[in-house]
């Protein structure tokens, strides 16, 4: 067995679209007219890809068992992030300036003063040598929370300004420029919607403003945020999406798109998603395929079947017992494994009495939990330890090839070999509480309804009177964990660190699912956003107060089986040399 440490772990240790919503869609007017700027001016085109170059790949996927918000923590996973990925607009991507859709950024002191700009020269940003306090003329469209007081007009000066020029050809696919608006549309929704992925940045925005058409904008903080680079990924159509529930807004599909491809359909029943190339992309480099037919792999034999006749190119899906070893005798075939940021987690609720959550944590076997949970005993990445160590970055991980069998008799302690750790009581609070102990699950994922069924079987053979509740991830988090009607919840979460701990934000958890909030945790949490403290040190931090409180305990990390065949050429003839899964899809090409 192989120690690991996972530098990003603690990211996971956070419109039913109809079918007549197009015809909701605003009716494309013309492009606005900018401000004088030659900067930030570029003609409007659409982008005509070559007929040669009308090819088609066809991809593999674990089936999709929600919807299509990647803001959402109900719809997150990987396959999610990377449709946002190839159909929405960002600001950075990868942590470079996206400059198909602005052409510069430019960050403001508190006086009004530029301090850094990025554009294309400078993608990843350059400290300003001068500095200018002017700012554009513009027009405030402020997206206040729901209890705001819309009468307030003192407000005071923001810590932090960042204005963004954008392109003006930038456009959505059904011909809709993009503006302001869509900037204020996520960050309302960001603040008003409960169960978000990652919101601590949007919290700290108190104002956006535009000029130009629209197309400056200018976004005030109350903080000074270190990342605020990762803020305005996967921008939304607000002109299709505003006014319908953001809970739902992509349940279906993804109706406009500003990528480089659009979202044609989802067949759920057949498990393909197809994607065309968005024939309205401005940006200089368009996609190399017509369309990506995204295929749900439902099984080790269906896989070998479509890889083996090259009706698929390449999978990236959830590994099983032997579809590792299966998958490498295809000719022609390569094989690889890696750890993704996705962690199996267990999460107390703060209203259960600290004694009875530590109780609960010394139940936990992790092993024997996470055998059931992903029906296999290979490919497994094992939290070492279920206690404090489960709130670092650095997580001690232990990747094994042949977990331990399963106990089949006997009570099976956290060592998940059924050993009783020595440091491991009877759970006398847990056993004697006057009611039954609630486990909280949204179903729709297999994998985590099935940890949660085994927890709720390793609670009942620890005399433990528990029942199990199913509900959509938007009730758990808008009702039912901020009102104590769970004790705990299984998850998957790819949430990050602070916001993981984060407290709530006007009544509303975000991405943390145990409603905790300590003044002290949140006063180090918002100094690590400003950049005062380093993640070491809230790591640090974070791993004292778990080993006190006992609120999360990450089980296991997601491991994810990729598989190239035949038919695609991509960055690299070797596998081992290609970006982790779906990111660099955009550039591949059909070999046929």
């Amino acid at each position: 067995m192989t120690k690991l440490r996972c530098a990003s772990l603690l990211s996971v240790v956070a419109v039913c679209v109809i079918g007549t919503l197009a015809s909701c869609a605003a009716s494309p007017g013309p492009a606005p007219i900018e401000e004088s700027n030659n900067e930030a001016t570029q003609p409007t085109t659409t982008t005509t890809t070559p007929r040669k170059q009308a090819k088609e790949l066809a991809l593999g996927i674990d089936p999709v068992h929600s919807g299509f918000n990647p803001h959402l923590l109900a719809d997150d996973s990987r396959f999610i992030q990377t449709l946002a990925r190839l159909t929405l607009p960002s600001i950075f991507v990868d942590g470079r300036l996206n400059t198909d859709l602005v052409v510069m950024v430019e960050e403001l002191n508190r006086n009004g003063e530029v301090v850094s700009v990025t554009n294309a020269q400078h993608p990843e940003g350059h400290t300003s040598q001068s500095v200018s306090a002017a700012r554009p003329t513009s027009t405030s469209t402020t997206a206040k929370p729901a209890d705001s007081n819309d009468a307030e007009t003192d407000k005071p000066a923001p810590v932090k300004t960042v204005r963004y020029r954008l392109a003006s050809g930038a456009q959505w696919s059904d011909g809709t420029p993009i503006t302001v608006a869509d900037f204020e549309y996520l960050w309302s929704s960001m603040l008003n919607t409960p169960g978000t992925l990652n919101p601590a940045g949007y919290w700290a925005i108190t104002d956006i403003r535009s000029s130009g058409g629209g197309k400056t904008i200018e976004v005030d903080f109350n903080k000074d945020i270190a990342e605020w680079r990762t803020l305005f990924d996967h921008i939304l159509p607000s002109h299709v999406l505003r006014g319908v529930s953001f809970a739902t807004a992509l349940s279906s599909t993804i109706p406009v798109s500003a990528g480089k491809f659009t979202m044609k359909s989802y067949d759920r029943n057949r498990g393909l998603i197809t994607l065309n190339r968005n024939d309205r992309f401005w940006g200089k480099e368009p996609a190399l395929v017509e369309n990506l037919n995204f295929r749900e792999i439902r099984s080790t034999d269906q896989g070998i079947e479509l890889i083996q006749n090259g009706q698929i190119s390449f999978m990236d899906v959830t590994p099983t017992e032997t579809s590792k070893e299966a998958y490498s005798l295809v000719p022609g075939t390569q094989v690889r494994t890696e750890t993704d940021k996705y962690g199996l987690e267990i999460v107390a609720n703060s209203h259960l009495p600290k004694p009875l959550r530590k109780e609960l944590r010394s139940i936990i076997d992790p092993g024997l939990i996470t055998r059931i949970a992903y029906n296999r005993r290979t490919d497994l990445t094992l939290v070492d330890k279920p206690g404090g160590t489960t709130t670092g970055s650095g997580m001690s991980l232990e990747t094994t090839t042949e977990a331990a069998e399963p106990t089949v008799t006997g009570e099976t302690g956290a060592t998940g070999t059924g050993e009783t750790p020595e440091n491991t009581t009877d759970p006398i609070g847990l056993q004697t509480l006057n009611r039954p102990l609630i486990i909280g699950v949204d179903p729709s994922d297999p994998v985590v309804a099935s940890a949660a069924k085994t927890l709720v079987n390793s609670l009942i053979r620890h005399g433990v009177r528990v029942t199990m509740k199913s509900a959509d991830t938007n009730e758990l988090m808008q009702t039912l964990i901020p009102r104590g009607q769970v004790d705990a919840v299984v998850a998957k979460s790819g949430a990050n660190l602070a916001d993981s701990y984060a407290c709530p934000n006007i009544g509303l958890l975000g991405s943390n699912r145990s409603g905790f909030c300590q003044a002290d945790t949140q006063i180090l949490i918002n100094e690590y956003l400003t950049g005062k403290k380093t993640e070491d040190e809230l790591t640090e931090h974070l791993a004292h107060l778990e080993t006190d409180e006992a609120l999360r305990t990450v089980i296991a990390i997601d491991t994810r089986l990729e598989v190239l065949g035949t038919g695609v050429t991509g960055p690299d003839p070797d596998l081992n040399q290609w970006p982790r899964g779906y990111a660099t899809v955009d550039t591949w090409h059909s070999k046929n």
